[in-house]
């Protein structure tokens, strides 16, 4: 849309149509929600009337190591997305490395990249292991985040594009066996609120600040690449936390 309008045109007001496009796909993803079935081991404690009636609290008190393991896990994700889809288009057009249009083109590229890997990562978790794939990715951040974010900076559609698929073969390799490891460490009684504790504790403090404490770390350092560290922080965390966790590809879920 900013290459057809232009940039003026999309900050007057075709912001608002990607906005307006979004409110169908919304109807539509609930619709999609509504209609998904319980898994097997819950509609089983179900059955026996062993659901938890206070999942939240039962998971705070038993499962407080496992919350800290899928925190650890979910923080990497959490800044790679924040920092490839809300930083990178921003460092791009503030340090005058390309256009507007090129800047949101190669975030997009990043994107279609990253849902082109995440089948083939979540295959290969299913068969080498959960714990491989997410390790293997960590690496993959802490040896390639500064090289790219230096290939980045040098200027250039090319280096840009180049630089957004790496970090998008990155981002979906990582959106693969991490999230299922989230959710397969834990029993049934409280697995979606275990999860769903560590994972947004992990959104919140380090995914909606990652901007925010990329343009600080820029000011603080004059250094345009030092996001890359943040981001390798964040690997490092994650990979301490897959260590830590034992592998859950091809066992049965826990059931308590």
């Amino acid at each position: 849309m900013t290459y057809g309008f232009g940039q003026d045109a999309m900050q007057a007001w075709g912001w608002r149509i990607p906005f307006l496009i979004a409110g169908p796909l919304g109807l539509a993803g609930l619709y999609v929600r509504l209609r998904l079935e319980e898994t097997p081991e819950f509609r089983a404690i179900a059955s026996e009337g062993e659901v938890s009636g206070a999942p939240l609290r039962e998971a705070i008190r038993g499962n407080i190591g496992g919350i800290g393991r899928c925190l650890g896990l979910a923080t990497t994700h959490a800044i790679a997305y924040y920092t490839i889809l809300a930083y990178v288009p921003n460092f791009l057009l503030s340090k005058n490395k390309v256009e507007a249009g090129e800047a949101f083109l190669v975030t997009c590229a990043a994107l279609v990249t990253a849902i082109a890997v995440l089948p083939f990562a979540s295959h290969l978790s299913d068969r080498i292991g959960r714990r491989k794939v997410t390790i293997a990715a960590c690496v993959g951040y802490l040896v390639l985040a500064y090289p790219v974010f230096m290939l980045m900076s040098s200027g250039g559609l090319a280096n840009a594009l180049l630089g957004q698929v790496i970090l998008g073969v990155l981002f979906g390799t990582f959106g693969s066996a991490p999230f299922a490891m989230m959710v397969e460490m834990f029993p049934t009684r409280v697995r979606y609120s275990s999860a769903s504790v560590g994972y947004n504790i992990a959104i919140a403090a380090f995914g909606g600040t990652a901007p925010f404490i990329a343009t600080w770390l820029v000011e603080q350092t004059s250094n345009e690449l030092s996001p890359a560290w943040y981001l390798m922080g964040g690997a490092v965390l994650s990979l301490i936390a897959a260590w830590r966790t034992t592998e859950t590809a091809g066992q049965p879920l826990r059931a308590n």
